[in-house]
């Protein structure tokens, strides 16, 4: 038999929970798991051991219309079984430390299978899934075309008041160069220069 154990010793890191499958009454411990430390991801198939009777159409709790019970993952179906994908953490003996389960403690097991999958992703469908998400996915706004005239002109200013800043410290320095040449003539810090006037040319001798 195998079953899920432990939740109570489970790591539960925001929606995902770590948990341990265990594989008991089996004459060779962990023959039967030999070789799947090698696969990141498992398939678990378990049973709905605790729900009682069924429905053909429910709403689910990811969306606010009716589906057909083949359409989601309710446990209120005609055959109460269920397969979930869980990331295989590590192996130990009988022990397997799996995580993203949505199993409950004592939950039996029917199969565990390495998961492999020949789909290319462009090409998987999520029906109602999709819809639900995209009703309640916050779109991104969009901006009206003088709004967004408005953002790019504040870029521009703000491009060219960086290239002002930079030029004036251009001058900035150009400036304290001038300033230390004439301090090595002597003619700084409010020195005066006396430049010798030439005559006129029509002074008389």
């Amino acid at each position: 038999m195998i079953y899920l154990c432990r939740p109570e010793l489970a790591e539960v890191c925001g929606p995902i929970r770590r948990s341990l499958v265990r594989a008991s009454g089996s004459s060779s411990p962990g023959q039967n798991q030999h070789g799947i430390e090698g696969f990141s991801h498992l398939l678990i198939i378990w049973v709905f051991d605790r729900a009682n009777g069924f429905d053909l159409i429910g709403i689910p709790p990811t969306d606010n219309r009716q589906h057909g019970v083949f359409a989601t993952c309710s446990p209120r179906r005609q055959n109460p079984i269920r397969l979930t994908v869980v990331e295989l953490l590590r192996r130990e003996g009988r022990l397997l430390h799996v995580q993203g389960v949505d199993m409950l403690d004592g939950t039996p097991i029917l199969d565990i299978k390495p998961y492999l999958s020949s789909v290319p992703p462009v090409q998987l469908r999520r029906g109602w899934v999709d819809e639900a998400e995209a009703r309640t996915t916050p779109r991104p706004v969009d901006f009206p075309a003088d709004l967004r005239a408005a953002q790019n002109r504040v870029k521009e200013l703000s491009r060219k008041r960086e290239r002002l800043i930079l030029d004036l410290r251009v001058e900035e320095a150009k400036v304290a160069q001038m300033v230390a040449t004439l301090k090595e003539f002597g003619i700084a810090n409010g020195d005066e220069m006396s430049v010798a006037e030439p005559k006129a040319a029509h002074d008389k001798t």
